[in-house]
């Protein structure tokens, strides 16, 4: 098996991680902001998951060169409609959030893949460190 092909197996399996925690992760970060009870959680879940997973998916099966985002900044995007649920159910914004990306007022977004679990985490270290190993092997 091929670099390449490998990277796309971490790719992929990746993606089937985010897949697998992306229920628990959103019921927890919309619970932590004490919004479960105001927010159509299952309604979020769906939205997310239609907007992030074959975007994951997609680029799992890119080729290294032709990749312009990563699965953070895939998740990050789509956390965008937590952000709007919480903002169309007058959730209040927290007085501030110490590690808060610009346009994300609730701190929805993953700053890394152990914020969906370690199951991530893994699957996100093996990811990156593949990609670090193919894009060495092209350069050199």
């Amino acid at each position: 098996m091929s670099d390449d092909e490998r990277f796309a197996e971490y790719g992929a399996a990746l993606a089937d991680a985010i897949d697998s925690a992306l229920d628990d992760w959103l019921t927890s970060v919309i619970e932590m902001r004490e919004a479960a009870d105001v927010v159509d959680v299952a309604g979020v879940i769906a939205s997310v998951r239609a907007a992030s997973i074959p975007r994951l998916n997609e680029l799992a099966a890119q080729d290294l060169d032709a990749q312009r985002t990563t699965p953070l900044e895939i998740l990050r995007t789509s956390a965008a409609i937590v952000t709007a649920a919480l903002t169309d159910a007058a959730v209040p914004e927290p007085d501030a959030i110490e590690f808060g990306q610009p346009g994300d007022p609730y701190g929805v977004g993953p700053m890394a893949f152990a914020d969906l679990g370690a199951d991530v985490a893994d699957a996100g270290l093996a990811w990156g460190a593949a990609k670090a190993h193919v894009h060495l092997q092209r350069r050199s």
